[in-house]
């Protein structure tokens, strides 16, 4: 189950929350979540998760931003999609369990 949350007040955000377990380290929100908060944005260069971003010296700001942090603990891509024979995953999605509400309950 994914828990959602509107934060209230301001939140800054740095980069950090993508470091993993952030909601329950910071927000005692165990499990699936997605948590979306407003505030100021300034993740330097050092901090980026996007390795060609940080070569390239780039950062990430802005005085006021709506963030959306979501954190899903399922199975990895290769136990939820297995390879196809030319070793992808296009074009695969992971199978629910039948009769889970808003989930296939097969392949298409």
């Amino acid at each position: 189950m994914l828990t959602t949350r509107l934060l209230p007040g301001t939140h800054a955000y740095d980069g950090s929350p993508l470091g993993g377990h952030w909601a329950f380290r910071v927000h005692g929100i165990q499990g699936d979540s997605l948590l979306a908060f407003m505030g100021p944005c300034d993740v330097r260069v050092e901090a980026l998760a996007d390795l060609q971003d940080a070569r390239d010296g780039a950062f990430i700001y802005s005085p006021r931003m709506l963030h959306f942090v979501l954190e899903l603990f399922g199975p990895s891509l290769e136990e939820a999609h297995p390879p196809v024979a030319d070793g992808s995953h296009r074009g695969r999605r992971a199978q629910r369990p039948p009769g889970k509400a808003g989930y296939p309950a097969q392949r298409e």
